[in-house]
């Protein structure tokens, strides 16, 4: 099983039909966007620049990189994950309607693997979030995100479990299991 951290989860009521996923994605998906980063990364060369020259050991090449992230404020906050943004010198974020804006990073929190980015638009859909509703072993979820590059793509799962602890990441945290086919962290939403 694929261990998921929830980088937002929406409780969404209880389905009844196939057709209640699918109202869940229509209200959620304008709020997901698709995440392009770039790093620069040493790699092994072992050429000479010109007749003449040192050998050169190493060099920079620039990494493409992405992920998903969900919309939180109509004034463009965005949460993703830490390891999506970590030393991303260039960083753009896809909205639903296409449009490509550049983000930066407002604060990031390795120990939860949680970033904040921030975009210049105002009127952003804003993902439905229930604070009141409680996230339970056994619940449907369902994942919508920027999966091997292609912009939301929902995928399901069931939570596994919760509040385990000895993870070699921090023991002082809650983490929730998540049990789905899908590739790459995605932001979840509970159906």
């Amino acid at each position: 099983p694929t261990r998921l951290t929830i980088t937002s989860w929406l409780p969404l009521g209880a389905v009844r039909t196939y057709a209640d996923f699918a109202d869940a994605v229509d209200r959620t998906a304008p709020a997901v966007v698709s995440i392009y980063t770039s790093t620069l990364e040493p790699i092994f060369d072992g050429t000479q620049s010109a007749p003449g020259e040192p050998f050169r050991l190493y060099r920079l090449i620039a990494r493409p990189s992405e992920g998903s992230g969900v919309i939180l404020s109509e004034d463009g906050y965005i949460l993703t994950n830490h390891h999506v943004v970590y030393q991303a010198l260039n960083i753009s974020v896809a909205l639903w309607d296409e449009r490509t804006i550049p983000a930066h990073v407002v604060g990031t929190d390795p120990a939860t693997d949680l970033a904040v980015l921030k975009i210049d638009l105002d009127g952003l859909p804003v993902a439905p979030i229930n604070p009141e509703a409680r996230l339970r072993v056994g619940d449907v979820v369902l994942a919508i995100g920027n999966s091997l590059g292609l912009s939301h793509t929902v995928s399901m799962g069931i939570v596994s479990a919760m509040g385990r602890n000895n993870l070699a990441i921090d023991d002082d945290l809650d983490h929730v299991d998540i049990y789905r086919a899908g590739q790459g962290e995605l932001p979840a939403l509970l159906a």
